[in-house]
C-alpha cells in the first residue's frame, strides 16, 4: 500500500478495525489480530479513478460505521461484523466495478 492519505478507525473488544485509503487510489481494510495486534487485510480495492476511489471509500467507512453501531446496540457479533465486511462487494455499483483495476481482496478468516 503506498502513502495513507485518510485512516478511519473502529474500537471493537478484540482489536482495531482501519479503513484506510491511500495516495494511489487504494483502500484497504484491516483488522487487528492476536495476541500482538497483527494486522490483518479484510479487504482490498484499486481504483483508476479518484471519484470511485473517494466514492468506495465513504461508503466503506459508512457501512463499518454502521456495524460498530449495530455491534455496540448488541445485535450483531462479531463475527457477523466480519461476515458483513466479506460481503461489502454487493453494495458496489457498475460505475465503481468499471474504475477498479484489479480483482478485489476479501479475506474474513481472523486467526485468534
Amino acid at each position: 500500500m503506498a502513502g495513507i492519505k485518510y485512516q478511519y478507525n473502529f474500537n471493537f473488544p478484540n482489536g482495531f478495525v482501519y479503513v484506510l485509503l491511500d495516495d494511489e487510489w487504494g483502500i484497504e481494510i484491516k483488522g487487528e489480530s492476536g495476541y500482538h495486534g497483527e494486522l490483518v487485510t479484510l479487504g482490498s480495492w484499486d481504483f483508476s479513478n479518484r471519484v470511485a476511489w473517494f466514492e468506495w471509500g465513504a461508503t466503506c467507512t459508512e457501512q463499518i460505521q454502521y456495524l460498530k453501531n449495530q455491534f455496540d446496540q448488541g445485535v450483531i457479533s462479531e463475527d457477523d461484523v466480519l461476515n458483513k465486511v466479506d460481503q461489502l462487494d454487493c453494495l458496489m455499483g457498475p460505475t465503481i466495478k468499471e474504475s477498479l483495476t484489479s480483482e478485489p481482496i476479501l479475506i474474513t478468516e481472523i486467526a485468534n
